[in-house]
């Protein structure tokens, strides 16, 4: 038998049947690291979707959501969670949230620290979003040179079908319903030199948020809306503390604007002024005429 394993022939055949192996399993370890590396960014793809569609879902469905990814389902992940505004996790196990723009998309980041051990980095996927949980906004208004269809696309885009309607031009027997279904009037405006429908807002008892390019600072004064920037930080940020605010809070606010307009923009406030405006005029031109002369000469 020892002698058969010396044969020259054998030993051929047993090294060409050893480096067969090697390289079989060679090969099949370049393709599981391939198939590994396809699987890991197909599953990234997905995740970031998931992410990015999630954020406008109601926060109980979300809650289910989570539960079920995080216990039971076949594509089970470790670590999940929903923050507010505040960063304070309303549930969920990832205790920390990255600096990431505001804007609804899905961010990856490579090397995220693992709740529990922030030793050790993870990759993670997160996304940030303004809207508060069961809002909606109705735009209003009609459409100037094709420019809705660049709003509709936008919001397209972002996945806020759901929550963003267009209802075109408003009727004036349909603008006191309108007002009355709603608990937050926006104007975003670059130019206004009055704003009346702010006064209509405000008469309707709604707070009212718009910039400082109207001239309505007298909303923060009153503690009836929001004047700021006319950028967009400034109306996220306005967004964010109008938004944050219960349904008991905004009525209160709309009250104290319904006051305002009746106190300076009611017809008989605006005919008092006016009365008093040109009471003040005559008065002033009655001092003119009973003024002394003084003549000089020599």
């Amino acid at each position: 038998m020892l002698e058969f394993f010396r044969s020259p022939a054998v030993r051929l055949a047993l090294a060409f049947v050893f480096a067969t192996t090697m390289a079989t399993t060679a090969v099949f370890g370049l393709v599981y690291l391939q198939i590994r590396d396809t699987n890991e960014a197909r599953n990234r793809l997905i995740l970031e979707d998931e992410a990015a569609k999630s954020v406008n879902r109601p926060i109980e469905e979300l809650r289910t959501a989570f539960e079920v990814r995080m216990t039971h389902d076949l594509r089970r992940i470790d670590y999940a969670a929903l923050l507010d505004a505040n960063r304070k996790v309303l549930f969920g196990n990832v205790d920390e949230l990255p600096e990431i723009p505001l804007d609804g998309k899905a961010h990856y980041v490579a090397a995220s620290p693992v709740p529990g051990d922030h030793n050790r980095l993870e990759p993670a996927i997160f996304v940030a979003r303004v809207r508060p949980d069961g809002w909606r906004l109705r735009i209003a208004g009609p459409d100037e040179a094709g420019h809705q269809r660049q709003v509709e696309r936008a919001v397209s885009a972002a996945g806020l079908g759901e929550v963003v309607s267009f209802t075109g031009p408003v009727e004036p027997e349909m603008k006191k319903a309108a007002f009355l279904d709603a608990d937050l009037f926006v104007l975003p405006t670059y130019s206004e030199s009055f704003g009346m429908v702010v006064a209509e807002a405000l008469a309707h008892s709604l707070p009212v948020l718009t910039t400082t390019a109207a001239p309505w600072s007298i909303l923060r004064d009153r503690d009836c809306g929001w004047s700021v920037d006319a950028t967009v930080d400034g109306i996220t940020e306005g967004l964010r503390q109008a938004t944050g605010l219960d349904a008991e809070a905004l009525r209160a606010m709309g009250e104290k604007g319904r006051t305002l307009v009746v106190e300076k923009f009611s017809w008989k406030s605006i005919s008092d002024l006016m009365l008093s405006t040109y009471e003040k005029v005559l008065e002033a031109g009655d001092r003119r005429e009973a003024a002394p002369v003084a003549c000089l000469g020599r």
